[in-house]
């Protein structure tokens, strides 16, 4: 999610609070002064800074539900929860990528407006125990909607996250406040909270950028559970350590990106005077809307990318044969290995697929798949095929402790409540996968059947 779309979603849900809340207030004063005031004859009068307060906290309440509830649409089924805490930190530090790191801030920071708010409400509030109370029960409130509804998961994390974010509201608008009266120590007190929690995060950081490489990403985070599973291994598994190669993905910035796509369009004779350009985190989108239009998905990562030309909804695949399609990718510089592997994965639909071929002092590996039309031109190609830069060689752990791991529970899997029934391990290799940081890290992948059906498990080597 780019700052942009942030900005968009607060905006949106700043006007629509806004909106609600006008109506509220127009409906409030009618209540007080012309129902209480004038025809109850009451007396009480309401404080100003009050009034402003408690429309702030609304307002504030209001735009919660919007990102919350409003914002996210039918897209859930009901009834789905992930009762593991801590589940997005160890997902955030596994993949180390800017959308999950934000994902698990935001829910912080969304909550410490609540704290700093909630004290001023009533005198009472201004005890933590109200006020981080108050502030459970209402996400409490979101969380159980959301499972009900399907318009998001009951996530035990959000829980977490909401509160501790209140707790950093309220304490921080506290220690303003014990300043005011002089009362250094309490200050000091209440802004422990923010001070722990951004400890704890300088210290993640630095230890990740210490770290040689990055981390490896396998699967969910939840581990596997084989207390009550019924193993068979079918596996000759090695005892001796292995010495293989570490290689590191070809990274992009935007301008390198932007320079690819200028070039290939070029290649393809388009026109890029009106291309327009679409930022996210890790990938970039360049749209060509002449006819035919034209757009080009481009991964910063590793350089793979889609290109889809869109006059392909009104024509239909044809099939071909493979001398005729690598005709047509060699002007636009995609050149396949003699030695890639061929299949028709569909009508007019051809995927080669190359796996770990070293050369010299570089890995290729991954996948081209292309899409042939009727009128003899290829509309979409799906350019999965890098080549990896080796770093150095490195020791990594004998398929032997790779097993022992694995039969220990020292994995993820793919199935709700990490129930297995059955395991039954097939075989195992050696490929690579692209870490954090760009490295192309060697792990074991174990093929299994789990429950009967077949599927993979993936051990990090080193």
């Amino acid at each position: 999610m780019t700052s942009e779309h942030i900005l968009s979603i607060l905006q949106d849900n700043f006007i629509l609070a806004l909106f609600a809340l006008i109506i509220l207030s127009t409906l409030f004063l009618i209540g007080y002064f012309f129902i209480y005031r004038k025809l109850m004859n009451g007396k009480k009068q309401i404080s100003f800074m009050k009034l402003i307060i408690f429309s702030m906290f609304i307002g504030y309440v209001l735009m919660v539900l919007g990102v919350t509830i409003l914002q996210r649409g039918g897209s859930y089924y009901p009834g789905l929860v992930n009762l593991s805490l801590f589940s997005s930190y160890r997902e955030a530090w596994l993949q180390f990528d800017v959308r999950n790191w934000q994902f698990v801030i935001l829910n912080i920071v969304m909550f410490v407006p609540f704290g700093m708010l909630f004290p001023f409400l009533q005198p009472r509030f201004q005890k933590a125990l109200w006020t981080i109370g108050a502030a459970f029960l209402f996400t409490l409130l979101i969380e159980t909607f959301q499972f009900f509804t399907g318009l998001g998961i009951f996530e035990l994390d959000d829980l977490f996250n909401n509160v501790l974010g209140a707790i950093i509201g309220y304490g921080f608008i506290m220690s303003i406040l014990s300043l005011l009266e002089k009362r250094v120590k309490l200050a000091l007190v209440y802004l422990s909270p923010l001070g722990l929690v951004l400890l704890l995060l300088a210290a993640m950081f630095t230890y990740y950028e210490s770290k040689e490489f990055g981390n490896l990403y396998t699967g969910p985070n939840r581990a596997g559970n084989l207390d009550r599973a019924e193993i068979t291994v079918d596996v000759e598994a090695d005892e001796q350590e292995q010495t293989v190669s570490i290689y590191q993905a070809p990274s992009y910035s935007q301008e390198e990106a932007d320079a690819f796509a200028e070039e290939l369009f070029e290649r393809l004779d388009v026109d890029t005077s009106d291309m327009e350009f679409y930022s996210y985190i890790e990938t970039g989108l360049y749209s060509i809307q002449s006819e035919p239009s034209y757009s080009l998905w481009f991964d910063y990562a590793d350089g793979s990318y889609s290109l889809s030309e869109f006059s392909h909804y009104d024509t239909e695949l044809k099939d071909t044969d493979e001398s005729n399609i690598l005709k047509q990718l060699q002007p636009i510089d995609i050149h396949i290995p003699e030695v890639a592997e061929f299949e028709k994965t569909g009508t007019g639909t051809y995927t080669w697929w190359v796996r770990q071929l070293e050369e010299d002092n570089h890995l290729v590996d991954g996948f081209v798949t292309a899409s042939y039309y009727e009128d003899d031109t290829i509309k979409s190609i799906d350019h999965k095929l890098i080549t990896y830069d080796k770093v150095r060689n490195a020791q990594v752990k004998s398929e032997q402790q790779a097993l022992d791991e694995l039969l220990n529970g020292d994995f993820y899997s793919y199935l709700n409540d990490s129930k297995i029934d059955t395991l039954h391990l097939t075989d195992v290799n050696i490929k690579y996968m692209l870490d954090s940081k760009g490295y192309y890290q060697p792990v074991y992948s174990f093929e299994v059947l789990i429950n009967g059906e077949e599927s993979e498990i993936i051990i990090p080597s080193m």
